[in-house]
C-alpha cells in the first residue's frame, strides 16, 4: 500500500494553499485601507462584496470551497485573528477582527 493517511497539519497546510490569490489580495487591500493602530475589523459581508466586485467570484463559490477560512493563513503571517458571528438571538454581521501580534 503506497498511500498513507494525511495528517492534521497536512490538511491545514493544503487548505491554506488552496485559498485563491484573489481572496488574499482582496483581504490584504482591505487590511491596508482599514488597519489603524495595529487593529482592524472587517465585516464578512464587506469582504464578500469586495471580492465579487473585484474578481466576480460569488459567495456561493467562496463558501463551498472554504475560502473564507482565512484565520490560520493570517495567524501564520503575524496577526491575531478572531472570527465573531452572531449566536442564537443575536443580530449583527459576522466579522473578522485582526490585531497585530
Amino acid at each position: 500500500m503506497s498511500h498513507k493517511a494525511i495528517t492534521p497539519a497536512e490538511v491545514e497546510q493544503r487548505a491554506k494553499s488552496e485559498i485563491p490569490e484573489e481572496i488574499i489580495e482582496t483581504i490584504n487591500n482591505l487590511l491596508i485601507k482599514k488597519t489603524r493602530y495595529g487593529r482592524c475589523t472587517l465585516l464578512r459581508k464587506d469582504i464578500l462584496a469586495e471580492i465579487k466586485n473585484m474578481h466576480n467570484i460569488t459567495s456561493t463559490t467562496i463558501f463551498e470551497n472554504g475560502w473564507m477560512d482565512i484565520e490560520p493563513l493570517y495567524r501564520d503571517a503575524g496577526w491575531i485573528v478572531e472570527y465573531d458571528k452572531p449566536g442564537y438571538n443575536e443580530n449583527y454581521g459576522a466579522k473578522f477582527i485582526f490585531t497585530a501580534k
